[in-house]
């Protein structure tokens, strides 16, 4: 053993361990043996230090971010609970919206039914196809095709017809006959005959005893009485135009009730009084337009 630190005995095999015992060189093999081992478990120590040192650096960068994190986090629960207590408050509303969305459906799908009539794609039926039609189909077909001028003088002429007949006039306010002809008589402001058979569906409509209150005040609602007065405005020439636009001024502004004192007042804010008195002066000789024609029986 002490022969590579520079041990010169020889000797037999059973006088090694005897030799080893006293041999200075064997001592320093040994002690240098064991420094090394301490060194290493020295060195092992000081790799552990660092890494651990290492660990607290990154553990204190974590304790800061952490903190960071708290900070922003106590404005977001703040808002939170808010958000909850806003919640707390809605949440009696929610069967109340639901309600209202199934009333919403429903109504959606009674407007569907209503409006069964042509579609968009397809040709505006002829003036004889209408002349064959009811309340309901000619309505679709004047909204589908609104934007045709030959139908929707056809269309509110059979109108006008069909509103002649016994309880015709709810019918027609119920398939939407009125919003469908302000809607048409908007649509061609400068076709005289579309203007006057638009307002003699109008004036038709909203005559009578039976619900016509509730008619005169759809009317309103639907812009006939500026439509009348936009009609008069627009043809100022035309005698028919001027007597049927004076009917629905006079009959859509019936009533005794507040309601019809509103539409009273809604008339004299779309000038329907200059509208009456340019027309008066227009056709001295029209009796009718003179007389300011009362409502339809």
């Amino acid at each position: 053993m002490g022969a590579e630190t520079g041990c010169g005995w020889v000797g037999a095999w059973a006088g090694l361990a005897a030799h080893e015992a006293t041999c200075p060189f064997a001592g320093c093999q040994r002690l240098v043996a064991l420094l090394q081992a301490q060194n290493e478990q020295l060195q092992r120590y000081e790799g552990l230090q660092s890494e651990n040192q290492q660990l607290q650096a990154h553990n204190r960068r974590l304790e800061a971010h952490n903190q960071q994190l708290q900070a922003a986090l106590e404005p977001l629960q703040a808002q939170n609970q808010q958000l909850q207590q806003r919640v707390a408050t809605l949440e009696p509303l929610v069967d109340r919206v639901r309600a209202l969305e199934r009333e919403e459906e429903a109504e959606g799908g009674r407007r569907r039914r209503r409006h069964v009539g042509p579609a968009a794609h397809d040709p505006p039926p002829s003036d004889e196809a209408l002349a064959r039609m009811g309340l309901a189909e000619v309505v679709a077909a004047l909204r589908t095709h609104t934007a045709v001028a030959r139908l929707a003088k056809a269309a509110c002429g059979r109108l006008v017809d069909l509103c002649g007949e016994a309880g015709s006039k709810q019918r027609a306010a119920d398939a939407e006959a009125l919003e469908a002809t302000v809607e048409a008589m908007r649509a061609h402001p400068a076709a005289a005959t579309v203007q006057e058979q638009g307002c003699w569906v109008l004036a038709n409509v909203c005559s009578g005893s039976d619900a016509a209150g509730a008619r005169l005040q759809r009317a309103a609602e639907a812009g006939a009485l500026e439509a009348a007065v936009a009609a008069m405005r627009a043809h100022p020439q035309s005698a028919g135009v001027q007597v049927q636009g004076c009917a629905v001024l006079r009959n859509v502004s019936c009533g005794a009730d507040a309601a019809g004192a509103a539409r009273r007042q809604q008339a004299a804010g779309a000038e329907a009084l200059e509208a009456a008195v340019t027309a008066m002066r227009a056709h001295p000789r029209w009796a009718a337009v003179q007389a300011y024609p009362k409502p339809n029986p």
